[in-house]
């Protein structure tokens, strides 16, 4: 376990890690109140699982006193839990109001009541957010009013089912949960993520349909703009595939999500996108998107798209210049996308050391 004081800054390449079952400890602690000046940079952080001294699994920065917003950057964080019943709380990968850039979260897992890979005012860029669990919402993360999320990947995350003493609680984004605002999502992908709720039973039709938004769940504040929202999905009795709520959405792509036709027909505050059945927002249109590669992972655009250059009139001109495109990959400057991050596969070595 690691307490990491104010201002103070930790480089390493190394691993921070529990023996699974070990011990019951948060790995690394801010928790007397520490600033961005207190900094954990290139660590690979595994295995934590919380305790009952403060919120959060892996990373905790909340002692149920003043919370603390560190500084992390270049930093994977996984394979950690929590369960309030039998170890620590908050959220499995962290817990509090940080900065993270270029980190990824993974195979994080939360029971009751937190997000699974991080939860907190967060800020995070460029991060890639994957393969994580919570049992009643934000799969991936759960924003708090103030967080802003830029040019991250959300995919393969979910939420639900899960209950306590035969009580089923209600679960809401699989990948995004935002219950209030302000919150900004800025170039962001939120693919294939789900919700998922088992059928009831003993109950006619076997579903109460209880758990909600497989990519995201948003309350009122909560925007989005040039954000990509592919393949989501409601599993078994859940309901909504791509979006809950009712989102500020501009320039952005929601397509190929398991909703009902015509889901967004009435959705006013999605301007400027392209969405899967119509909204009746102003800009809004329903067509393919044409992805280069879409079951590859690359979302960017397609010569001909009808996606380039019809984003919103007042919204800042891509790098060439012209309209604003939709979606998180402007044509035809963006970068490949980062869709799979670090996986450990193979050792290199040169014929001649």
């Amino acid at each position: 376990e690691i307490d990491i004081q104010r201002g103070e800054i930790l480089r390493a390449g190394a691993r921070i890690e529990l023996t699974p079952k070990e011990f019951d400890l948060a790995v690394v602690l801010f928790r007397n109140g520490e600033g961005p000046d207190s900094r954990l940079m290139g660590f690979t952080i595994q295995h934590g699982s919380g305790d009952y001294d403060g919120s959060g699994g892996a990373v905790s920065c909340d002692a149920y006193g003043p919370v603390a917003s560190p500084y992390l950057a270049d930093c994977i964080i996984e394979r950690s839990n929590t369960d309030f019943l039998e170890v620590g709380s908050g959220a499995a990968g962290l817990h509090g109001n940080a900065t993270l850039e270029r980190c990824v979260l993974r195979q994080n897992n939360t029971f009751h009541f937190a997000g699974g890979a991080a939860e907190g005012v967060l800020t995070m860029l460029q991060c890639v957010v994957e393969d994580n669990w919570s049992c009643d919402g934000g799969g991936g993360l759960r924003l708090l009013p103030g967080s802003f999320v830029q040019d991250c990947v959300i995919q393969r995350n979910s939420t639900g089912p899960c209950g306590y003493h035969g009580v089923e609680y209600h679960s809401f984004g699989g990948g995004i949960r935002a219950d209030s605002g302000p919150v900004e999502i800025v170039g962001c992908v939120l693919r294939d993520n789900w919700v998922d709720e088992y059928p009831e039973a003993g109950e006619p039709g076997g579903c109460f349909g209880f758990n909600f938004g497989g990519g995201l769940s948003a309350g009122a504040g909560v925007t989005l703009r040039r954000c990509t929202i592919l393949g989501n999905r409601a599993e078994n009795c859940g309901q909504v595939g791509g979006i809950l709520g009712s989102p500020t959405l501009v320039d952005s792509i929601v397509s190929g999500n398991e909703d009902a036709p015509g889901y967004y027909a009435a959705q006013s505050s999605f301007r400027f996108s392209d969405v899967q059945g119509g909204a009746a927002g102003p800009g809004s249109f329903d067509a393919a998107p044409l992805f280069l590669d879409p079951s590859g992972g690359d979302l960017r655009l397609h010569e001909g798209s009808p996606c380039i250059d019809a984003g919103d009139p007042t919204s800042a001109l891509d790098a060439d210049g012209t309209r604003a495109d939709l979606g998180a990959f402007p044509h035809p400057f963006a970068p490949v996308p980062l869709t799979v991050a670090w996986h450990e596969g193979a050792t290199l070595r040169a014929q001649d050391p």
